[in-house]
């Protein structure tokens, strides 16, 4: 079956391998398609990057790159050990399972908030520069009070008004929400915001039924919900992470992509880039760093409005991927 051991509970593959286990694939020029020897012998499912070496099979969901290509990269590691490992201990990776919904101590609250349309909720993503109706068509919900209950019964309580953004995974499914207080003052990081439920399922992906961030290319990804609305304001549909971690099936859906990082321009943003390089590098995306002219998006947002955000979009692409 061509496959050699794991690496860090990654299974290892080689080119030679691959065209061992399927003679018969077709050349590509950047890239080829294989059956995968770790999940099915009927059809195609494994994609290469012939120029990064880069493999990842969309039915497992394994991934890495091909033997030959190890450290291609100056300063990358992309493997630290290797270690023979027999083909019956090899498992697919399968996407994490969601808690049951009936356990989302979230749940309640979130269906109980109302649309953000005329609402303060509204007013305040207005004086950000964010439109009444995108922020509708966005699905943020608004509050005048927040509670919720926790695992052990004890109930959250805070008596201010706030609006709530929702995670999404891949199939458009609520899976968390991010809570934001709109009268507490920006400075004030630790009390504005909140998140509830399993964040790493999802991401804040704006309207999706008007632009799907995912979709587009390159992939752009922010912070906050507010940066994605603000670029969303120009015409640039992103996702935000709502943070600088990551998402957990963000490496799935950016393999052999285009992917703009446009964290914040910060320390903290630059501390984000450098990991999310990390997840992506093995699947073969293909990254630029972008930084707003201010702090964030939306500063840039309401410095500028949104066709002079939309022009400087414009050019970081055309500078970060000519082909595009």
């Amino acid at each position: 079956m061509g496959i050699l051991g794991q690496v860090d509970d990654r299974p290892i593959l080689s080119l030679a391998d691959l065209e061992a286990h399927d003679p018969d694939a077709p050349a590509g020029r950047t890239e080829r398609r294989f059956r995968c020897p770790l999940c099915t012998p009927n059809g195609r499912h494994l994609a290469l990057n012939i120029e990064t070496g880069a493999w990842w099979c969309h039915r497992c969901l394994n991934y890495g790159l091909i033997r030959e290509r190890w450290r291609v990269q100056p300063g990358v590691t992309v493997f630290r050990s290797v270690r023979k490992a027999p083909q019956s201990t090899l498992t697919p990776r399968t996407a994490p399972k969601p808690p049951e919904p009936d356990k989302w101590s979230w749940r309640a609250f979130w269906d109980d908030c109302e649309p953000v349309l005329w609402t303060p909720g509204a007013a305040y993503l207005r004086g950000r520069g964010i439109d009444d109706e995108l922020a509708y068509e966005a699905g943020i919900r608004y509050a005048d009070r927040f509670a919720v209950q926790d695992a052990t019964d004890k109930e959250w309580c805070r008596d201010e008004r706030c609006i709530l953004f929702p995670f999404r995974d891949r199939a458009g499914q609520v899976v968390a929400i991010n809570i934001r207080f709109i009268d507490v003052p920006s400075s004030d990081q630790k009390r504005k915001t909140v998140t509830l439920g399993p964040r790493n399922l999802g991401a804040f992906m704006g309207p999706v039924s008007i632009a799907d961030p995912l979709k587009r290319d390159p992939i752009v990804v922010v912070e906050g919900p507010i940066d994605a609305l603000s670029l969303t304001m120009a015409g640039v549909p992103a996702l935000a992470l709502v943070g600088t971690a990551g998402t957990g099936w963000i490496p799935e859906a950016c393999v052999l992509k285009n992917v703009a990082i446009a964290l914040d321009n910060d320390a903290r943003g630059d501390g984000g880039a450098e990991r999310l390089r990390g997840l992506l590098a093995p699947v073969g995306a293909r990254m630029a760093r972008w930084r707003p002219a201010a702090k964030d998006w939306n500063d840039d947002l309401r410095a500028g409005g949104p066709e002079v955000l939309r022009q400087r979009i414009e050019a970081l692409c055309e500078e970060s991927f000519p082909a595009v």
